[in-house]
């Protein structure tokens, strides 16, 4: 009986490797890329989509695929990872078509999310009664 059992139960589908970051930023440009000089900004944020979720899903190990951004954002406790996907599913889904600047905003937030491109904070400016000395 149980030996008949095991034929019957479906193997989990293996953990894909994880992509070099320099692959999966490739992957992220490209698309931006071609989708951005076509103006097919809605098609290109469901191609991001899917390849940011490969990504998690191989990075976490949790079958994301499918869900929502509400359930992604209560499984990966990162807050930045949260907001990212419900901004991507509010232009993907949204009533009207994702702007130009809405949709290179989404893609550079997938690098930082995805952790090929660093966060650049602008450097705070010296009070012009303060003096700057170099080296410190």
């Amino acid at each position: 009986y149980f030996r008949n059992m095991q034929k019957d139960i479906v193997k989990r589908k293996p953990r894909p490797p994880v992509e070099s970051m320099e692959a999966l930023k490739e992957k992220i440009e490209t698309v931006e890329r071609n989708y951005s000089s076509n103006f097919m900004y809605r098609d290109g944020l469901h191609e991001l989509s899917a390849i940011v979720k490969a990504y998690f899903e191989a990075k976490t190990g949790m079958e994301i695929e499918e869900m929502t951004s509400l359930e992604i954002s209560k499984r990966i406790k990162d807050k930045k990872v949260g907001e990212f996907f419900y901004t991507l599913s509010t232009l993907q889904f949204g009533k009207n078509n994702p702007l130009k600047s809405e949709f290179d905003e989404v893609f550079t937030e997938a690098k930082v999310v995805a952790g090929v491109t660093e966060v650049t904070k602008p450097k705070a400016k010296a009070k012009s009664n303060e003096i700057v000395r170099p080296g410190r």
